[in-house]
């Protein structure tokens, strides 16, 4: 790749764990410098194609799909990337199988962002940040509600068992969404993607769909 070239950003390979994470699984970046074969500076893009002042780090080839939104969609790679183990799929399963959990119902609400905004959200526990890379995978077009920059997509048997379309604020973002609102996209170093919550606006109209599906008039 190039300078100048978008990817996806996939994940980190090697990552110390007192280092704090830059970018986000599913992030669009732009490549700012090129170091070695191999190894790319990268910036966090926003909605509008510009790099995010702060969001800068140093990734491998390994970590980021090329894309090219004019031309073809990105390649995918072949077979999934296998992540840190922090979580196995038996986990998982074993989750599902118990719907009246805590487990199950945490779960359900942050693969609701996911399922929502196409991105993963930020600050969650290990085991949840794993088991959301094993029961999604990145898609060749924008995956958000409202067609957003978003290129994650959950499994469709994982959408059905945890009955996504029937989650609160995947049910409230929809409407809103299909009505011409638009979900904020989260920019700024510091910035954070509680799974509680998605923000949205239309004109000079700002809301915030909180995780029961209750809506506030601004964003919070």
């Amino acid at each position: 790749m190039r300078v100048g070239d978008q990817a996806v950003f996939r994940g980190y390979t090697k990552r110390f764990d007192d280092v704090p994470d830059v970018f986000w699984r599913g992030d669009v970046l732009v490549v700012a410098d090129v170091d070695d074969e191999g190894i790319y500076r990268c910036e966090a893009v926003a909605s509008d194609g510009s790099a995010i002042a702060g969001r800068s780090d140093m990734v491998f080839a390994e970590e980021i799909i090329p894309l090219n939104f004019t031309a073809r969609p990105p390649i995918l790679p072949e077979g999934p990337w296998e992540p840190t183990p922090k979580g196995s799929m038996s986990d998982i399963n074993r989750i599902l199988s118990q719907p009246q959990s805590q487990d199950f119902a945490d779960l359900r609400d942050r693969a609701a962002f996911l399922f929502i905004t196409g991105s993963d959200p930020s600050h969650i526990r290990a085991f949840f940040k794993q088991a959301l890379s094993l029961i999604s995978k990145m898609h060749s077009q924008p995956t958000a509600f409202d067609g957003g920059r978003g290129f994650l997509r959950l499994n469709d048997d994982v959408v059905a068992r945890l009955d996504l379309n029937g989650h609160p604020m995947v049910q409230q973002v929809r409407r809103y969404t299909r009505d011409g609102w638009r979900i904020k996209q989260v920019s700024g170093p510091n910035a954070r993607k509680p799974h509680t919550k998605v923000m949205l606006w239309k004109g000079q109209q700002f809301i915030t769909v909180q995780i029961d599906g209750s809506v506030l008039d601004y964003w919070a």
